[in-house]
This record gives structure tokens, sequence and C-alpha cells, in this order.
């Protein structure tokens, strides 16, 4: 699982990257004072980067006997596939939300 975790963390990186750079994001940015005068849109993005792999270095750091219970095990799947929908969710809500700036949602 910490493969496929790692992916999710790649792909998550990317995917928040994407997103930053539409129009649309570009438009957001001038609505958020701290997101135009102090680039803290792409600060969000790399702080969310960051939790996503502090998650993964959690997982990373427990023994191997830990994932042999099936709850535990079960429990860290679901963890590693929610990372995705948490860190898209940070960055759309800042996206969607005008009157919140990207330093709240951090």
């Amino acid at each position: 699982h910490i493969a496929m975790f790692e992916n999710v963390c790649l792909g998550v990186e990317s995917e928040l990257e994407e997103m930053i750079a539409t129009e649309a994001a570009a438009q957001r940015v001038q609505t958020d004072t701290l997101a135009r005068h102090r680039d803290q849109h792409e600060f969000l993005v790399k702080q969310t980067v960051f939790e996503c792999r502090a998650i993964l270095k959690d997982h990373q750091s427990r023994p191997p006997e830990w994932y042999n219970e099936d709850d535990q095990y079960s429990s860290a799947m679901m963890e590693a596939v929610q990372v995705r929908a948490m860190a898209l969710s940070k960055l759309n809500y800042w996206l969607d939300h005008k009157g919140v700036s990207c330093r709240t949602v951090q």
C-alpha cells in the first residue's frame, strides 16, 4: 500500500498544480489580497502536498507487523484513498468561496 500511497501523493501534487494554473484560479487570485500580494495560493498547494506526504511518512514509519491486522490495514488503505479527496477539497473550497482567503483554508 505504500507504493500506492506514494503514487497518490504524486498525483495530488500534479492535480493541484494543474488546478492552480487554470484561468479560474488566476481570476480567483485577483479577489484574494493575500494570494495576490504574497503568493499564498502557491503556498496553499505546497502546504497541502506537505500534509499528504506527512501522512505517508506516518504510514512508512509503522512496522510491517502493524499492517497484519485487518482493521489496521483497512484503515490505512482508506486513509491513503481519502488523502486525495482532502487535498483537492481544500483547493476547490478556496476556488469556490470568494469570501475565503487562501490563508484561512491552510
